[in-house]
């Protein structure tokens, strides 16, 4: 069980289960449809800010505060950073069905 004090954004997967996003610790946690909790992404930054499920690429996308970035967590579960604001915050991202990145 996450013992999380902040939650600051959630998004669905096409399976519905539910992704958290965290204050204070900045990490993301993957609510399954019996309910428990799995840690998915540890940001290392201190908030996460922005999350996004597209349907059409199965990624889930991650924006953060501290630092600005967007990570991507892909289909099979491998984590990577997609990009790197020159603010030091994310307040939310999309992805469109042919990939480009908002």
């Amino acid at each position: 069980k996450a013992q999380e004090q902040v939650l600051t954004t959630l998004a669905v997967d096409s399976d519905d289960n539910l992704y958290v996003g965290t204050a204070g610790n900045g990490k993301v946690y993957k609510v399954n449809k019996d309910r428990t909790s799995s840690l998915v992404f540890d940001t290392g930054q201190a908030h996460v800010t922005a999350l996004f499920y597209s349907a059409a690429s199965k990624n889930l996308l991650i924006g953060t505060a501290e630092k600005g970035s967007v990570y991507k967590i892909d289909k099979n579960g491998k984590a990577s950073s997609v990009y790197q604001t020159p603010d030091h915050i994310v307040t939310g991202v999309a992805e469109t069905k042919g990939g480009d990145l908002y």
